[in-house]
């Protein structure tokens, strides 16, 4: 099987879509697929960036520099890839969307981590087209499914795909808990701040914007340990240095229901307990494989971390999802419209 992936991801970058694309990819093509991905080249090789080898099926083709040249190379690649039979697997709905019109006899499979069409009239309309086209859909989780089928009628096939991580390690207990992870509003690191002190501190790893960190650090007593952002190569032996992973989430649409956090199978395959926000979308993405606290009460965080602490090696024993595992998921859905 041929697949063409509709994404033109920046690599390296720390960015949650980058790796999980380049993951999904990697773990498709050791399935025996083969795979295409054209990308945005950075500053360093994309499989020493994600710490992984080449494989054989997966072809990483670079994009020139400069969005004309860019956006020309990337729809000449679409075009020769086009004259055989194949595959579109579809991050983005604005590509699906030429795609669908441009090779209407290639199957296009769309990947959804989002809900665009409650931004407005537009992506209403881009959304309910590109749906209407597709022959299946994926989603990241059961509250994109949801939110999709409020707004249109979807495709015959659909399956919610959550995230996954790499083969887990199993390496010494480390010390302290850890943050790893964006800053954004929603996730509601406040709670995390102002828990922070009691937990003994609390270290953040990401790149962060300077005056969101300094209102939280404030929060916090200046209990906050800054560090920057990890390359995935090293994240899992990073992440495993610590005792506890933390999934803070707030109480809107976003952490009741429109998320598969990535870095929560990271933290699993780090061999770390995650202690998160008690929402229905992590006890769909991890079932009992957390201990989840009251989003936005400091003290319950506190004593959910101590439970981790406690139980820290029969959470360890909890099935560990992997990228292998989420790309057969993945392939049957393939398989079934090519």
């Amino acid at each position: 099987m041929r697949v063409f992936v509709l994404y033109r991801p920046r690599w390296p970058s720390l960015r949650a879509q980058a790796l999980q694309v380049f993951q999904s990819a990697h773990a498709l093509a050791r399935l025996g697929v083969d795979v295409t991905v054209a990308y945005h080249p950075g500053d360093g090789d994309p499989y020493a960036w994600f710490g992984s080898t080449p494989v054989d099926g997966l072809h990483l083709v670079p994009l020139p520099s400069g969005g004309t040249a860019a956006s020309l190379a990337f729809r000449v690649h679409v075009a020769r890839w086009a004259r055989r039979p194949g595959v579109f697997l579809a991050r983005e709905k604005k590509l699906a969307d030429r795609v669908l019109r441009a090779f209407p006899r290639h199957p296009v499979v769309l990947e959804a981590h989002e809900v665009d069409s409650l931004q407005g009239r537009d992506t209403l309309a881009l959304e309910r087209r590109v749906l209407a086209g597709v022959r299946a859909l994926l989603c990241n989780c059961e509250g994109v499914r949801s939110g999709l089928a409020w707004m249109h009628d979807l495709p015959p096939v659909v399956r919610v795909v959550h995230n996954a991580g790499p083969p887990p390690l199993r390496l010494a207990r480390g010390q302290g808990t850890v943050y790893a992870g964006s800053l954004l509003a929603e996730k509601d690191l406040e709670t995390l701040a102002r828990a922070a002190p009691d937990l003994g501190g609390v270290t953040l790893l990401g790149d962060h914007e300077p005056a969101r960190l300094a209102g939280l650090q404030d929060l916090a007593r200046g209990a906050l340990d800054v560090r920057g952002g990890v390359s995935p190569a090293v994240l899992l032996p990073t992440l495993a240095q610590f005792e506890v992973g933390l999934l803070p989430l707030g109480t809107g649409w976003f952490g009741r229901e429109l998320t598969s956090p990535l870095k929560a199978f990271s933290y699993r395959s780090a061999g770390l307990p995650v202690v998160g926000a008690d929402t229905p979308a992590l006890h769909r993405a991890l079932g009992a494989a957390f201990v989840p606290y009251a989003p936005h009460d400091p003290a319950d965080l506190v004593r959910a971390v101590q439970e981790a602490r406690e139980r820290w090696d029969d959470l360890r024993r909890a099935p560990v999802r992997t990228w292998s595992d989420r790309a057969s998921e993945v392939l049957e859905v393939l398989e079934s419209v090519a």
